[in-house]
């Protein structure tokens, strides 16, 4: 009888436990969608809609350095783990240096790995930088997608009256959205791409968490996620299906629909306020 070299629970013909190679399993499978995630961190490119104008032939793109640390250290370790465990069981690893295809090629062969002598550092390894890749995703400064440089009601104009197609950016505290590119300088109110962005997104598909924060920004209005998820449990709203590579398999709600209740509702709610001080 052997123990798993994890927490210690005896196992009959592996070296983790079943709980353990569970746990393994669904970090495995949450590599695909926490590359996206971080190359989104890493690019600055979160956004709702579609460019309009050109994209300029060279511009200055926001740059993150913990998430490029968090995706090389992933592609790396994983690397270094399935060709560990291919040698040792005399096998191949078909798949390309990417952490993707990698942790796929893993996750194929995890009862392999559940009986490698070193598997308690693998899990410990993969947990830790799924883990840090987590923390990166959540702590990443908060920027904004608020449409292009367009030329439509900048205060500074533009080289271009109609504008430089560069993306712009914004904090959540920001007034003015400036644009980066050089020689072009052009600024343009917070408010007017409010509206812009209420025009681009009312047919986007957002997770409650996602709608809870997008709203409160742009629209000014106050919306919890529980009270979304409320909404769709009682058919009140229409559900779709997860995004594809969401490990959660959250189910997502229109944004242009959730707008319309929250704005009722809170309409209803200043109504009684009103009536209740009458």
């Amino acid at each position: 009888m052997s123990h798993c070299q994890v927490d210690a629970r005896p196992v009959s013909d592996a070296l983790l436990c079943t709980g353990c190679l569970d746990q393994l399993r669904v970090e495995l499978r949450a590599v695909p969608w926490l590359v996206e995630q971080l190359t989104i961190t890493l690019t600055r490119q979160a956004r709702v809609g579609r460019r309009v104008g050109p994209r300029p032939t060279e511009r200055a793109m926001p740059y993150h350095h913990g998430a490029s640390v968090d995706l090389e250290a992933l592609r790396d370790s994983l690397h270094v783990w399935c060709h560990t465990i291919a040698t040792t069981r005399g096998i191949s690893v078909d798949a390309e240096h990417d952490a993707v295809d990698l942790s796929r090629w893993l996750l194929r062969w995890a009862g392999e790995a559940a009986q490698h002598p070193n598997v308690g550092v693998l899990h410990g390894d993969i947990l830790a930088l799924t883990r840090a890749a987590r923390r990166t995703i959540d702590l990443a400064p908060e920027l904004r997608f608020v449409g292009p440089c367009d030329g439509h009601g900048a205060t500074h104009t533009p080289s271009d009256p109609g504008g430089c197609g560069q993306d712009l950016y914004v904090t959540a505290f920001s007034r003015h959205a400036a644009c980066s590119t050089d020689g072009c300088h052009a600024a343009y109110p917070i408010e007017a791409r409010r509206v812009w962005l209420l025009e681009q997104a009312e047919d986007q598909l957002m997770t409650p968490v996602e709608l809870s924060r997008l709203l409160l920004w742009i629209a000014g209005l106050t919306v919890t996620r529980q009270t979304i998820t409320l909404w769709g449990a009682r058919g009140a709203v229409t559900q779709y299906l997860p995004h594809a590579r969401d490990p959660r398999a959250t189910l997502r709600y229109r944004v242009g629909e959730i707008m319309d209740k929250a704005e009722v509702l809170t309409a209803q709610r200043l109504a009684r306020h009103a009536h209740g001080a009458a």
